[in-house]
């Protein structure tokens, strides 16, 4: 009897000590890292691979979740998606003893993100169309068709982006079966997103040429009359309802090239808008929709820019006295910088008297250097070095706008440089037309 008792005792006392060594068994679930540091982004159709650091893998089971829908169970995960946008990545890593998650954002880009698009107007029987240069330097020709199998419209003129979304205007919108007055598309794959065919824009009478967006709501709008655009002016767009102001902003309407909205580029900088009007400069504040500042010159404004260091400059075509279409010059043309703070005029060049470089022969009809002021001239063109106290312009040689030259102007020495000529060159080109323009990397595109 006592040796029953006895070894039920060492029985019960073995039990225990299983149980207790149980209880202090050390745990191991396994411990998983994704780099948080870096920015993970990819481009539509592209893949990335995300590959985590584990420990305590030893049969752990992976389990990995784009935006909480379940989307793959290996270890490594080849993340692809068709649209752009941030997608929310989550990673279950589990074995006998738990489970770990890890959470990482991927910003999907579309093809069209990084790089330059490229404008062609098209003429007014056909449509126009974007293009697109990315930054390895390949050409996709006819983007916009690509993404919508539709044309952005007839003459198209300027575009703007903001927000993510890209503001294509056209002349004279659907005339020739394209899309309209006023494209908007998503700025990375140019796929279309709503059309504005009304509400004024459309009306007989009104050319768009040029938009600048200020908000989500709220647009100016550069028209001339159509026809021989014999005036001009700025209107507002609010872009909700898509209505187009019946008044323009007071001070902008008035003869084309002289006193009403010129036909080239606004530009926004600190809550204003710099609008050239013929022979001066318009500062609009964006909050009351108010001329605020007029800065008046002695002839027509050609274009304006923001440069490297901050200020506006501007080309000024010399005085003159109007002969239809081929003015007689009386005075030398000017590069004006303006602080756009102060509205102080910092610098003005005279392109045949201060330059440190001599100015080259560039009017082959009048053996003169102008920046043509013929009634219907529009901008000749302008951009600003992203890298460097330099601007870029072509010079008007005809009433149609066409040039053989191309320039950089060093706002810092005064220097003047022709970099580009279709003069001896005529292999590239007949005539160099519309605006130049220069990439992050200072690469220079000239039409």
């Amino acid at each position: 009897m006592k040796k029953n008792f006895y070894l039920l005792l060492v029985s019960i006392l073995g039990l225990m000590g299983i149980i207790s060594s149980c209880e202090d068994k050390e745990t191991f679930p396994p411990k998983v890292s994704l780099d948080t540091t870096q920015e993970y982004s990819v481009k539509i159709k592209d893949t990335i691979w995300l590959k985590p650091e584990v420990e305590s893998a030893i049969n752990a089971t992976y389990t990995w979740y784009v935006n909480d829908i379940e989307s793959c169970t290996e270890e490594v995960f080849p993340f692809t998606q068709k649209e752009n946008g941030t997608y929310d990545i989550k990673l279950v890593v589990s074995n006998h003893d738990g489970e770990t998650e890890c959470n990482i954002q991927v910003l999907v880009r579309g093809q069209y993100f990084n790089g330059t698009y490229i404008i062609v107007q098209g003429g007014m029987s056909d449509n126009g169309r974007l293009g697109f240069i990315d930054e390895d330097g390949n050409f996709t020709n006819e983007a916009y068709y690509k993404a919508n199998g539709s044309y952005v419209g007839n003459i198209l003129q300027d575009i703007y982006v903001h927000n993510g979304e890209i503001y294509m205007i056209c002349q004279n919108g659907p005339d020739q079966g394209g899309d309209g007055y006023l494209v908007i598309a998503d700025a990375e794959t140019l796929k279309k997103k709503r059309v504005i065919n009304e509400g004024g824009i459309e009306n007989e009478g009104i050319w768009p040429q040029h938009i600048v967006v200020i908000n989500d709501n709220k647009a100016y709008i550069q028209y001339s009359t159509s026809g021989m655009e014999e005036n001009s002016g700025i209107k507002i767009l609010d872009i909700k309802s898509g209505t187009l102001s019946a008044e323009d902003i007071e001070g902008t309407y008035g003869k084309f090239t002289v006193e009403g909205a010129s036909k080239m580029r606004m530009l926004y900088t600190d809550g204003k808008v710099f609008a050239p009007c013929g022979h001066s400069l318009a500062v609009i504040n964006t909050e009351s929709d108010e001329i605020v500042k007029r800065i008046e010159f002695t002839s027509q404004i050609k274009d304006i820019v923001k440069g490297h260091d901050g200020n506006l400059w501007m080309t000024v075509a010399g005085e003159y006295t109007p002969n239809a279409w081929s003015p007689i010059y009386t005075g030398a043309p000017k590069i004006v910088g303006i602080n756009p703070s102060t509205y102080e005029i910092v610098k003005v060049f005279s392109l045949n008297s201060e330059l440190t470089t001599p100015v080259l022969e560039s009017n082959p009809f009048t053996n003169e250097f102008n920046l043509s002021a013929s009634p219907a001239s529009p901008s000749i063109g302008m951009c600003a070095s992203q890298t460097e106290d330099a601007i870029y312009f072509c010079m008007p040689i005809d009433m149609y706008y066409g040039t053989y030259d191309t320039y950089k102007f060093n706002y810092k020495t005064g220097s003047l440089e022709e970099i580009v000529t279709l003069r001896n060159n005529r292999g590239l080109g007949n005539t160099m037309y519309g605006y130049v323009g220069v990439d992050k990397n200072d690469n220079l595109y000239i039409g």
